[in-house]
């Protein structure tokens, strides 16, 4: 009985020390000028704490987009903090794509501020996804 309580014990410990952080995100194929836009937030398991505290995401022709940059528009930006760090649950964010914006193949980009470890090194990692932007029908 004893034993049993050991093992319960250091299971509850392992699970509650579990860490994720996020690992990119998804949007439909082809995204529609004048509409806002679903986007996941993914996340995965991780072997250490992670906060994540921003991600921000922005549009840019192909032609232009440059992986390392937001593109030449900023969509939107959004505070995550302690209730969007360390879950393994996806994160549903939304943004508005500008009529102004030329229809074509374009590249969104998300900038993710994260703090890592024990000493909360600060990184910033960026994520891509190719796109078709069209009027709507």
């Amino acid at each position: 009985m004893r034993t049993t309580s050991l093992i319960t014990l250091a299971a509850t410990a392992l699970v509650s020390s579990a860490s994720a952080r996020i690992n990119g995100f998804t949007l439909p194929d082809t995204i529609y000028l004048d509409a806002d836009v679903p986007i996941t937030i993914t996340t995965e398991g991780y072997i250490q704490s992670v906060q994540d505290v921003s991600i921000a995401f922005g549009i840019a022709p192909a032609a232009q987009a440059d992986p390392k940059t937001l593109g030449t528009r900023l969509l939107s930006s959004k505070f995550l903090g302690p209730d969007n760090s360390n879950t393994y649950d996806n994160i549903t964010h939304y943004v508005h794509i500008p009529s102004s914006l030329a229809s074509g193949d374009a590249v969104v980009t998300a900038a993710l501020t994260s703090l890592y470890g024990a000493f909360y090194g600060p990184v910033l990692t960026y994520f891509t996804k190719n796109v078709t932007v069209l009027t709507r029908p």
